[in-house]
């Protein structure tokens, strides 16, 4: 599966729990990701790669640039088919993105 996304000037994206096991670059901008609460530095073209583990992750992207868009684009295993919706571990939206 692939997907893109966008973060506002000076946003961020909502928090989720999923499976994890996401492989993404940073098409445009500057910020960073919290993995299970640890901050992880980003900016443009660096690539991100996120941990499979049972219990799943916790993820929530930050654009830190106040005037321009973040950029990601992500890719992952299907694993909707052979392991359904929660992904084996469950999939939960934590808090939602400001708006």
């Amino acid at each position: 599966m692939f997907y893109v996304q966008e973060l506002p000037p000076g946003g961020r994206s909502g928090k989720q729990k999923s499976q994890g096991g996401q492989v993404g670059v940073v098409v445009e901008g500057r910020g960073y990701t919290l993995v299970d609460g640890v901050r992880h530095d980003w900016e443009k073209h660096d690539v991100l790669n996120f941990p499979v583990r049972t219990e799943g992750i916790v993820l929530q992207h930050v654009n830190l640039d106040p005037d321009n868009v973040a950029l990601l684009a992500f890719v992952e295993p299907n694993t909707v088919d052979s392991l359904g919706v929660d992904r084996g571990c469950g999939f939960e939206q934590i808090e939602d993105a400001p708006r």
